[in-house]
């Protein structure tokens, strides 16, 4: 006879073995066969496949906005998407740029320099630019500043773009751009990179101050030898319009040409020595629509060498007028010495030959000092103080103060 205690013990034995009959058909049907499990897995990653949107790459993009971030992350840079007119432009492409030029200044004057005791801003430029994958480099340089209580305070002094056809060897520029004549115009625009404050009568009276014209133009640079190398430069343009003043070449790039002339130049330049260019340039110019209204020609050279340096040009043609052709010409000299790296002096001498209705001939002498208060951190910065003589059919004295500052 079974006792209540050994009845109680049989149904916690049947209890458990229920339990575990019961579970065993769960585990087995979770427990597929090898074909079956390896063909679900195989379904699963093509659903994963077709959801992935990178797997299909000639979908549509969702959105322009995805696609722009799309394309910049794959140039490895994640800079903002630019757009010009709508339309995108590859950040990673274009660095530009933006560079200028400041300068004020005090001057007096009598006889042919005479100016009343004033100050002026002489220069305000700014240059905005900017260099595309080392192909291209598109330039504008404008003129931020009032020559007078009527002239107009935004001037465009050139809007030109170059490309590298070979490198440096060969290099195309086209637009509105500074005409390669000459010394000053082609190294020495910039005022802080003069001597003097001032710049030389030939490039006021014969020549224009800022000599700019619409064309295209070819240059490059062969360098066969550390300190040795050649520059050429050859251009057309529409030429000038104009006239000659008692005061200065008052001379403008013709933009659109009416009468179909065109200038034509070339200057080459040749450093034969570690620090000495010496070049030669020539230019036969349509001035107020008439072909050759305008002939130069002209020698140069720079020099830079320790704490000496120097810089000069002679030049001579002749201008178209009613009465039959007109010569003009002249030339300068110019000469630097630091006698520290703060303190420079420097002196010049030039004269010129030219119209407009009668010849007039001029010697100027100036002396003055440089001072660059930060020579080696910022030489772009520089105090100019100069004395001007002028003897010659008009003579007359000057004195100009001026601060310059590059940046």
């Amino acid at each position: 006879m079974l006792s209540p205690t050994r009845v109680a013990r049989w149904c916690a034995v049947v209890a458990t073995v229920g339990s575990l009959t019961l579970a065993w058909p769960s585990v087995a049907a979770d427990e597929k066969p090898p074909e079956k499990a390896e063909k679900e897995k195989h379904d699963k990653d093509k659903r994963d496949h077709d959801k992935d949107p990178a797997a299909d790459k000639d979908k549509p993009a969702a959105s322009s906005a995805a696609d722009d971030l799309a394309q910049t992350l794959q140039q490895g840079e994640a800079e903002p998407v630019s757009r010009v007119m709508g339309q995108r432009i590859v950040a990673s492409a274009v660095k530009p740029y933006i560079h200028g030029t400041f300068a004020v200044d005090w001057r007096w004057g009598d006889g042919e320099l005479q100016i009343p005791n004033t100050l002026d801003l002489r220069e305000s430029h700014v240059y905005l630019g900017a260099h595309i994958l080392d192909i291209a480099q598109p330039e504008v340089f404008f003129e931020l500043e009032k020559k007078n209580q009527t002239s107009e305070p935004l001037n465009l002094r050139y809007g030109q773009v170059d490309f590298k056809i070979a490198g440096d060897l060969l290099v195309l520029r086209a637009g509105l751009f500074l005409v390669p004549f000459g010394v000053y115009n082609t190294d020495l625009f910039l005022r802080y990179n003069a001597h003097l404050p001032e710049r030389p009568e030939i490039h006021r009276r014969v020549v224009p101050g800022s000599w700019s014209e619409v064309g295209a133009q070819l240059r490059g640079r062969w360098e066969w030898s550390p300190g040795r190398a050649l520059q050429y430069y050859a251009y057309v343009t529409n030429g000038q319009a104009g006239a000659l003043t008692v005061d200065r070449a008052s001379y403008d790039p013709v933009y659109r040409s009416l009468t179909g002339a065109k200038s034509a130049g070339a200057r080459v330049a040749v450093q034969p020595l570690d620090g000495l260019v010496v070049g030669l340039s020539g230019y036969r110019g349509a001035l107020n629509g008439v072909d050759g209204g305008l002939t130069l020609g002209a020698a140069d050279f720079i020099y830079r060498h320790g704490p000496f340096s120097a810089d000069g040009e002679a030049m001579y043609g002749w201008r178209l007028d009613p009465a039959g052709p007109v010569p003009e010409g002249g030339f300068y000299a110019a000469a630097g010495y630091k006698v520290a790296s703060e303190v420079e002096a420097v002196a010049s001498g030039g004269g010129f030959t030219v119209g407009p209705t009668e010849q007039e001939s001029q010697v100027d002498i100036t002396v003055g000092v440089n001072i660059y208060p930060l020579p080696d951190r910022f030489p772009t910065a520089v105090l100019k103080a100069a004395y001007e003589r002028d003897v010659g059919t008009a003579p007359g004295n000057g004195v100009t103060i001026m601060f310059i500052i590059g940046f």
